[in-house]
């Protein structure tokens, strides 16, 4: 009888032991799942121009399932991005691609626009250091700003091609 009773107790110790480890595997999985998937978008928005990588993670998310399937032939884990993107005719479909290419189509999309730096230089030929356009159209340095070398050499370029410059008080 005494060993019965300790065979139950057992039982109910191993039991709980592994559900213990049954509940710290599916953690580390889900770290696992998470981090990668985080890692392969990062990766793919760091070769665009984007103001907050973190925010554009979160709404790339947001917008799309992120997952990661286990490739058949080689068991090695990927991330796969499904997203309604248009299509030739402009229905929206749901493509399953993988990070780079869902984050290039994503960006390339109007709606996501805000999400990427402008990569204009100055237009009109405006200085890009210190000069202001002046009302007839010549670019005005003041001379204050003509101590800075690298003022001095823009304007002195601007003078070698023929631009109009003037040093204002």
């Amino acid at each position: 009888m005494f060993q019965r009773t300790l065979s139950i107790l057992d039982k109910k110790k191993w039991q709980t032991d592994l559900d213990t480890e049954k509940q710290r595997a599916d953690q580390g999985w889900t770290k696992f799942f998470e981090t990668k998937q985080q890692n392969d978008i990062m990766k793919a928005l760091g070769k665009h121009n984007v103001y907050n990588a973190a925010q554009a993670m979160n709404i790339l998310k947001s917008d799309g399932e992120v997952k990661v399937v286990q490739d058949e032939e080689t068991k090695q884990y990927k991330t796969v991005i499904a997203l309604s993107l248009p299509d030739e005719s402009g229905n929206l479909v749901v493509q399953e691609l993988d990070p780079q290419t869902a984050v290039d189509k994503y960006l390339a999309l109007p709606s996501s626009a805000n999400l990427l730096k402008d990569n204009l230089t100055p237009g009109s030929g405006t200085s890009q250091t210190g000069g202001s356009k002046g009302a007839d159209g010549t670019i005005e340095y003041t001379r204050a700003a003509m101590a800075d070398s690298k003022i001095r050499k823009e304007y002195n370029e601007k003078l070698a091609k023929g631009e109009k410059v003037k040093i204002v008080p």
